[in-house]
């Protein structure tokens, strides 16, 4: 093949990509645009927010807000154990309550003697 019909090949295949692309980019315009894939998109990205929201896994087995109810400052300390560090529910249980007996420094006074119930 001679140098000049390489590039003539060159040239020709340049300009169909260059046309292929102004195509492509013309149908993603109208996709995105349709009202079809605008509510497609949408009941996707709602049907994925409530799949990652059930699978959000609780630090303290679901006890957070008790918890919150029974520290003085509403909010959690460091200190107290979280789920990951007990092999069942109810062994979290009894470390949680164990937690709360000996650190009743960071208890209101009403929930001093609370305990967590299953």
């Amino acid at each position: 093949m001679s140098m000049k019909n390489l590039f003539i090949l060159f040239a020709l295949f340049l300009t169909c990509d260059l046309s292929y692309g102004q195509v492509n980019s013309q149908n993603k315009s109208e996709v995105v645009n349709d009202p079809r894939y605008i509510e497609f998109k949408k009941r996707h990205d709602d049907l994925v927010n409530k799949q990652s929201s059930k699978t959000t896994v609780s630090n303290y087995y679901g006890y957070e807000e008790t918890l919150r109810s029974y520290l003085i400052n509403e909010s959690i300390p460091a200190s107290v154990p979280k789920a990951e560090s007990s092999a069942s529910k109810e062994a979290y249980v009894k470390q949680l309550n164990s937690w709360l007996t000996n650190n009743k420094q960071f208890l209101k006074p009403e929930h001093q003697n609370s305990l967590i119930k299953e």
